[in-house]
């Protein structure tokens, strides 16, 4: 099973959602369409990443077919919702931007690769995009469910949001090492 569209549903929206989030994940078991799979959707995984990690800690996600709902639901990554891609931003970008966690270390770093790879206009010129497509893509290939996709997922989104803060982290701790060591004069 491929994933081809990301639901989330929330109470309301607000700054953050309910504790009782249903988010579900639309996929379809028509394997044998081309379109469907050549789709991508790292954007759909790390969406899904951030919303469990940042947004709702205890979401719900539902498998649903295409062209199916669910009561309440808010789709996001696909035509139509109210999280998806704005402008030149795809949805993990949008997400970040909607809900005030553009600051948050290592998520900029994490939203630029999941940009060069869902929309492939290299704006950011991340290497790191063509090794996680490639893993994502092969964990696809070798799971064939959709919730184990988005649990090993999960942990390589986990990953990479700790490397990259880290190295934010090392950057801003030596800027700071070199600012203090300089001898008065020079500030």
């Amino acid at each position: 099973m491929n994933l081809t569209r990301l639901l989330s549903s929330v109470s309301t929206y607000s700054r953050s959602f309910s504790a009782s989030c249903l988010a579900a994940i639309a996929s379809t078991k028509n394997t044998s369409d081309p379109l469907i799979k050549s789709v991508e959707f790292e954007d759909r995984l790390a969406s899904a990443w951030l919303i469990s990690q940042f947004i709702d800690k205890r979401p719900r996600f539902y498998f649903v077919g295409d062209n199916e709902t669910i009561d309440g639901a808010i789709p996001f990554d696909m035509f139509g919702a109210k999280f998806t891609h704005q402008g030149e931003d795809c949805t993990f970008e949008t997400l970040l931007k909607r809900f005030g966690l553009t600051d948050i270390p290592g998520l900029r770093e994490l939203a630029q690769i999941v940009h060069d790879i869902d929309l492939k206009d290299d704006k950011f010129n991340r290497l790191e995009a063509a090794g996680l497509n490639a893993i994502i893509n092969g964990l696809s290939e070798s799971l064939h469910d959709d919730r184990k996709l988005l649990q090993q997922s999960g942990a390589i989104f986990d990953g990479l949001f700790t490397l990259f803060g880290k190295q934010v982290d090392n950057k801003e701790s030596r800027r700071s090492k070199r600012v203090s060591s300089r001898p008065k004069s020079d500030l």
